[in-house]
């Protein structure tokens, strides 16, 4: 038994959210969500409905095929190549102007505003992350899950780009 692609495009919201358990950014749980999409549509002759809820049935081999698909991404020699880490340098647009001392940050500057804005877990994991770490890697350095790792780093870039704005920094 098949499915309708009605059916499965008003499940394609759940599948971004989906997606997003296994990604480290929006934009990854996006493309995740998308590759799920096509290959559902490719391979629906394969799909079983094995219970007379359809719908969890739907969801449950959405959730395998997604799961399998992010595996395979992550395990690939290409995405271990690429640098997904951002760079505070970047974040706080250090790099670009070194000459104008107008929109110049120094690290004193940059200690007491970290320290003003992130919390001791952001602080910690942002320590780490600036030397380049991966989420695993600080993981394993501050016993903590690497999700929570990732949150955190979110959450610091998150204020110190809202304190940009606020500040006319952007």
């Amino acid at each position: 038994m098949t499915f309708d692609l009605e059916e499965l495009e008003d499940l394609y919201g759940w599948l971004i959210l989906n997606a997003g358990r296994h990604c480290h950014s929006k934009q990854e749980a996006e493309d995740l969500a998308h590759d799920v999409y096509l290959r559902a549509v490719e391979n629906r002759d394969k799909f079983k409905v094995m219970s007379n809820r359809r719908e969890e049935d739907l969801k449950k081999w959405l959730t395998t095929m997604t799961r399998n698909l992010a595996i395979n991404k992550y395990q690939s020699a290409d995405y271990k190549r690429v640098d997904r880490s951002q760079d505070l340098d970047e974040v706080l647009n250090r790099s670009g102007h070194d000459d104008n001392p107008e929109v110049q940050v120094s690290n004193t500057d940059l200690i007491s505003l970290l320290n003003g804005l992130l919390n001791k877990k952001e602080k910690e994991v942002m320590h780490w992350r600036c030397q380049k770490y991966t989420h695993h890697e600080i993981g394993g350095k501050l016993d903590m899950p690497s999700g929570t790792v990732g949150r955190l780093i979110q959450s610091s870039m998150t204020k110190i780009t809202q304190w940009k704005e606020a500040n006319d920094l952007l």
